[in-house]
C-alpha cells in the first residue's frame, strides 16, 4: 500500500471532533493504534 506525505497529519479525529467511535480495527481487521492514518486501512509492517 503506497504512502502519501501530502496527507500526513491531516486526518479528522472522529472521537474528539464528532463523538464517533471508529471501532477497534480497520477495514481488514487490523487493530487500530492510538495514532491512525487517513483511510480505511491502518499501515503496518510485516
Amino acid at each position: 500500500m503506497p504512502t502519501c506525505d501530502a496527507v500526513a497529519g491531516k486526518g479528522v479525529g472522529l472521537s474528539a471532533q464528532f463523538g464517533i467511535d471508529p471501532g477497534p480495527t480497520d477495514w481488514f481487521g487490523t487493530a487500530l493504534t492510538t495514532s491512525t492514518l487517513i483511510g480505511a486501512a491502518e499501515l503496518h509492517s510485516r
